[in-house]
């Protein structure tokens, strides 16, 4: 990931590096992209996040959320009490989808959610345009699709303005 800066001066340029080497792998881990080793370099017009191993994909996640016990949630006769209907109500799934599991040393209800794996291009997530919050880290909530740099000049293969024609007699600036 390259990021191009106004010209920073050299203490501020320090300070990019070492929030970059923080919080990249730390926004890594919360897309939950595997990687390898991170290295930030930098100059003062441009940083540089390498990120060795970078995942293609996130893995699958399941989300396992702990409801009421399982002997208040489920009346001796199998039916299900206000308790598990409110809590199934209340983290958006049906009844049947509630399940009971051994947590924290007793029986439990728990609502289970599943999220497929994305690429991080189509992850809601990332570095980008207005990403920064809490004094200048980096925000989840916008991405950024990593592209090589563009070519000099006009830009996709145009060569650049011709320069205004300059006039001998015209007086030279010192």
């Amino acid at each position: 990931m390259e990021i191009g800066t106004e010209e920073l001066p050299a203490g501020d340029l320090d300070a990019a590096l070492a929030q970059l080497a923080e919080r990249v792998p730390v926004l890594l881990d919360e897309l939950r992209l595997a990687h390898g080793r991170v290295q930030i370099l930098g100059t003062p017009r441009r940083l540089v996040a390498f990120v060795e191993d970078l995942s293609p994909m996130q893995p699958d996640l399941e989300q396992v959320v702990k409801g009421p016990p399982a002997e208040r949630a489920y009346n001796p006769d199998g039916s299900p009490t206000r308790a598990a209907e409110g809590f199934a109500r209340s983290k958006g799934v049906p009844l049947e989808a509630l399940q009971g599991r051994d947590m924290d040393g007793g029986r439990y209800v728990a609502a289970v959610g599943r999220q497929a794996g994305s690429p991080p291009r189509h992850k809601k997530g990332g570095l980008g345009r207005g990403g920064a919050r809490r004094g200048g880290t980096p925000s989840p909530s916008h991405q950024v699709e990593a592209r090589p740099p563009a070519p000099r000049g006009g830009g996709k293969g145009v060569p650049p303005p011709p320069r205004a024609p300059t006039n001998p007699a015209a007086p030279r600036r010192s």
